[in-house]
């Protein structure tokens, strides 16, 4: 048998204005920052705890089919990306991403939570923090915070923990949408123009507004598609002088039972990803596309081996997606541990290998463009992790 040896495949206060719906436009009372030229980028976050080994079944690992049993994958039913690793069935409209150096997957990844807690370990993922009861600031946020000219969106309702601090978010939910005419709202902005402390907020209503009211036709037609938020993203953020990076968030990822192989619970999780992925680029359009960067996190992985009630259970390390045209793709990123008991972690869970903040410092340095110090201070206690190099085209 083939021994799989450890590798590296590297080459302030806001106001709310209320419709008559159940969706929100919030706008933060700052100034309006200018957009950033061509550069965009959305974190996506897989709520629940998502199978990374589900997801990229490694069936070149000697040890996967015997602790996987009945639900391992043979070479067969997957697409090969290299001599171990195979990419799950739904994710096969993603493909020509990978043909095309547009997509990379990052394994054994995880945060500096040890627990399984899904509570805990996405306050963590999203502060920044070790301490998950320090929510009062995201890593996303705090460097928001400290300049740039990127403008937040928040898809979903509210504010989410990763963009907390931020000077400025705006935010949608889904729903029936019924935007107020124009001339109210310039009426109501024009309020806050003459206002000393509130200066740049009612350009602000004006310019959220119209994004929003542009994208109405096409988001009614869509609502009862659960992927619809994607494209609500690509059109936000296509928009003149809309927001320059998202946040979006996919449920349906804690699989304690019936996960399925090619079908199942996590196979219609990954084709409502698959869907919104490809959605959230055709809306973008080719040239945003190009400056784009996606990044896909979950808190933490799942069980290597399967339950009795044909699922998996809450794990430790997991796997990491980022695509767009920026990304210098077609790799996996792996420092891979192996499978077998002995090395797992406490003997149940992939051990992690990858911190996810060396990802998220990447994507601040070197796509967002924000300063080596502040990409940093980003993750405070955060020594010894270094952002991942060579993630990103020059």
């Amino acid at each position: 048998m083939t021994k799989i040896r450890r590798r590296t495949f590297l080459a302030g206060l806001g106001a709310t204005l209320a419709l008559p719906s159940t969706t929100k436009l919030t706008f933060a009372a700052t100034q309006p920052s200018m957009q950033a030229a061509g550069e965009r980028f959305v974190l996506v976050i897989l709520r629940g705890a998502a199978d990374g080994i589900g997801i990229l079944p490694p069936v070149g690992d000697p040890d996967y089919s015997n602790m996987r049993g009945d639900f391992a994958f043979q070479k067969d039913d997957v697409t090969m990306l290299d001599d171990v690793f195979g990419l799950h069935p739904a994710l096969l409209p993603l493909h020509p991403w990978w043909m095309s150096g547009e997509l990379v997957f990052i394994n054994a990844v995880a945060t500096q939570y040890r627990e399984r807690s899904h509570f805990d370990a996405q306050a963590v993922l999203e502060s920044g923090h070790d301490d998950p009861k320090e929510v009062g600031s995201g890593w996303l946020g705090r460097a928001l915070a400290r300049g740039g000219n990127h403008r937040a969106l928040a898809l979903g309702g509210g504010t989410p923990t990763v963009l907390a601090g931020a000077p400025s978010v705006m935010t949608w939910s889904p729903g029936n949408t019924v935007v107020p005419p124009p001339e109210f709202i310039d009426r109501l902005a024009d309020i806050y123009d003459h206002s000393d402390g509130f200066g740049g907020f009612g350009d602000e209503m004006r310019r959220s507004a119209g994004l929003i009211g542009s994208t109405m036709s096409e988001d009614r037609a869509r609502k009862a598609d659960r992927s619809a938020a994607f494209s609500m993203a690509g059109r936000l953020l296509a928009g003149d002088g809309g927001p320059t990076l998202a946040v979006l968030s996919v449920d349906g990822w804690d699989t304690h039972s019936v996960q399925g192989l090619d079908g199942g619970r996590l196979g219609n999780s990954l084709t409502i990803l698959a869907d919104g992925l490809s959605g959230l680029r055709k809306a973008l359009g080719d040239d945003l596309w190009r400056g784009t960067v996606v990044l896909v996190v979950s808190e933490f992985g799942r069980t290597v081996r399967m339950n009795g009630n044909r699922g998996t259970d809450h794990g430790t390390a997991g796997l990491a997606m980022v695509a767009g045209g920026k990304v210098a793709g077609r790799r996996v990123i792996a420092d891979w541990p192996g499978l077998a008991e002995k090395d797992l972690y406490q003997k149940r869970d992939l051990r992690p290998t990858i911190d996810t903040r060396a990802i998220e410092m990447a994507v601040l340095r070197d796509h967002l463009r924000f300063s080596h110090s502040v990409a940093v201070e980003a993750f405070p206690g955060m020594e010894g992790v270094k952002p991942l190099e060579g993630l990103f085209r020059a």
